[in-house]
């Protein structure tokens, strides 16, 4: 696969976990500029939040890892960023890893 094929999230729509507002919003900003259609949550423990994660039909979520235990509920491939996992709480490098898991 050639590599702008690889960056392409087009199309795609990614559940994002994240309680920081504004980390969130760079997060959101950063896929949407690659493409991608974004559904968030905040708060996922909220009767709100789960009834929102089970509302759409998502290609993938990427999860803040204080929110680790929201992957077992999903049925996509599941990102997990943050402390003590291989993908940091850094924009591009989110970014980069769910190109890398979408492609494949």
């Amino acid at each position: 696969m050639d590599s702008s094929a690889q960056r392409d999230l087009r199309g795609r729509r990614i559940l994002i976990v994240e309680s920081e507002i504004l980390f969130l919003d760079q997060l959101m900003s950063a896929l949407e500029n690659d493409g991608a259609e974004t559904v968030h949550v905040t708060d996922p423990y909220s009767s709100a939040g789960a009834e929102r994660i089970g509302a759409y039909t998502c290609c993938a979520a990427a999860l803040n890892s204080v929110h680790h235990s929201i992957a077992k509920l999903l049925d996509v491939p599941v990102l997990v960023y943050g402390s003590h996992t291989e993908v940091p709480a850094r924009v591009d490098a989110i970014v980069r890893e769910l190109q890398r898991l979408l492609s494949e």
